[in-house]
This record gives structure tokens, C-alpha cells and sequence, in this order.
């Protein structure tokens, strides 16, 4: 979904569809990443896709975010023209991934470590 919040100002929400690029570039080693992700469909149904670019901090936090991950991004939209068909590439501001993925994992953890201690025989005899 991508939304116009204020003038050139957009918010999109979808999950990641590429994992993020991180590079240094320029004389200044500046961070630069780029994803993309698919945000809702176009009028003719097909997926309508998102390249997100990060620069500096936004660009090392961009780094964490996984294939897959559900992805809320916010920022100025800037197109650009290649082969004659227009890119959208939302520069952004604020980037935050949703946590259920990393929930998953972890109430999987918590159910191999409950198993694990289920299977630990206690010994009465022990001195304290």
C-alpha cells in the first residue's frame, strides 16, 4: 500500500521483496541501501513495486531488514525513467520492519527449551 501523507511525503507498507544492498559511496563513504518492496496492486492488478533508498543511519538500519520482512517506510517519492518505463523510489526518512518474524523464532526457542527441560531427570539426592 502507498499512501501520500502530505505534499511528497508517502508512506508504504508491504513486505520486502529484495534483500537490502549496503554500500559506501562517494570520497565520503557515505551508506547508501536499496530494497524494494511490493506495495499493494496497480489499477490493471498486477504488483505494484517500491525501491526504497536509504542514506547514512537510514541506510545502516535499512541493512537489518530481511527478504520477507513486513516493511512501513516513510519519505519523498523521486522516478526515474529507464528503457522507457518509470521507477518509483521512495527515499526514506523513517523505515521500520514488523517484529512477528523474529516472535516466531523466538516462541520456537521457547518451545525447544521447554522440551529440553522436560526431558531432565532430576536427582533427589543432591546436597542443597
Amino acid at each position: 500500500m502507498l499512501i501520500l501523507l502530505a505534499d511528497d511525503v508517502y508512506m508504504a507498507i508491504g513486505p520486502c521483496t529484495k534483500e537490502p544492498v549496503l554500500r559506501y559511496v562517494g570520497e565520503k563513504n557515505v551508506a547508501m541501501a536499496t530494497c524494494s518492496m511490493a506495495a499493494g496492486k496497480n489499477q490493471d492488478t498486477t504488483t505494484r513495486f517500491v525501491n526504497l533508498k536509504g542514506w547514512r543511519k537510514m541506510a545502516e538500519q535499512m541493512a537489518t531488514i530481511g527478504k520477507g520482512d513486513v516493511v512501513l517506510a516513510i519519505g519523498s517519492m523521486e522516478y526515474n525513467e529507464y528503457n522507457g518505463k518509470t521507477y518509483e523510489n521512495l527515499v526514506c526518512e523513517w523505515i521500520g520492519a514488523s517484529i512477528s518474524n523474529s516472535l516466531s523464532a523466538t516462541r520456537n526457542k521457547v518451545a525447544v527449551t521447554e522440551q529440553m527441560r522436560d526431558s531432565i531427570t532430576l536427582d533427589n539426592d543432591l546436597p542443597f
